[in-house]
């Protein structure tokens, strides 16, 4: 389990002292969801983020999932990376004009979207909405297995609208919607699927020029959000004399800075962390 990004190119030193009268600091992470130590840090900040901003942004959310269509998953010639290209094509393709149709439908609304890749490549589209969908809109799906006192399980809801408009711009004809209590739930729904994700699609990603998460302006996002270039100064080390005048404390370690923590030129980070944080980008750069 790693402590901090083992792809680390620098470090952040908070400015001003802490109650303990110490300076902070923290390894830079590389924020890539392909490193698992800094997939874990992406989706705590997107939380973090979410359930600051969503409440702010309206007392109303729905949370719905869009499938592909059924040839993506059908086509037995075509294999997992063949239907995550195909699925990425049709997200980017159709993605607006499905919006488009939804704010003539409701009018101005905000969204955030996610992906989830299935085992077979297929991706699934799950997304909030800052809207109620009345209820008498909304319908049951009914499993064939009955509960204990003879009621069908309810296996999930439709919303009629997004189920008719779903395939006419390039989605799947399955779909699910639910109303949500707490604007805070949607966040849990969502990041979920904040998952570290395999080299091939953040690589297809980028190639079709998709969000890995696309949230509507009203929203924004999460990259400048919180930060304060004021507070915080970037560099490579601290030196000897600094950490003997004031106290360091490694928040990735969670331990004060001791002599016996620096390398041997007194700096810290120790040099040797830096020579293993090279190595390991150009192992990911040789595995790309």
């Amino acid at each position: 389990m790693y402590l901090f990004c083992p792809a680390f190119s620098g470090i952040a030193v908070k400015k001003e002292l802490d109650e303990k009268e110490r300076k902070l600091l923290s390894r830079l992470r590389c924020k890539s969801w392909a490193c698992s130590f800094c997939a874990a840090g992406n989706r705590k900040r997107w939380q973090a983020f979410l359930l600051d901003v969503l409440p702010s942004v309206s007392e109303v959310w729905s949370f719905h999932t869009l499938t592909l269509p059924a040839w993506v998953r059908g086509s037995k010639e075509l294999s997992p990376e063949d239907r995550t290209l195909a699925s990425l094509s049709l997200i980017r393709a159709n993605w607006d004009k499905l919006m488009k149709r939804l704010k003539r439908q409701v009018g101005a609304v905000q969204y955030f979207r996610v992906f989830e890749k299935h085992g077979d490549g297929v991706i699934h589209v799950h997304f909030l909405i800052s809207h109620w969908i009345p209820q008498d809109e909304l319908h049951q799906v009914k499993s064939k297995k009955k509960k204990p006192d003879g009621t069908p399980v309810l296996e999930y809801w439709y919303w009629r609208w997004l189920k008719d408009n779903a395939p006419a711009c390039g989605f799947g004809y399955m779909t699910s919607s639910e109303n949500l209590l707490d604007p805070k739930a949607g966040v849990g729904y969502t990041t979920k699927y904040m998952t570290k994700e395999d080299g091939f699609l953040s690589d297809m990603l980028t190639k079709y020029r998709v969000r890995r998460f696309q949230s509507s302006q009203g929203i924004g996002s999460q990259d400048k959000w919180g930060k304060s270039e004021d507070e915080w100064e970037i560099g490579s080390f601290v030196m000897g004399y600094e950490m003997n005048e004031i106290k360091h404390h490694d928040l990735n370690l969670k331990k004060d800075i001791t002599k016996a923590m620096r390398g041997t030129s007194g700096e810290y980070p120790p040099i040797e962390e830096y020579h293993k944080s090279e190595a390991e980008r150009k192992s990911r750069k040789a595995k790309d």
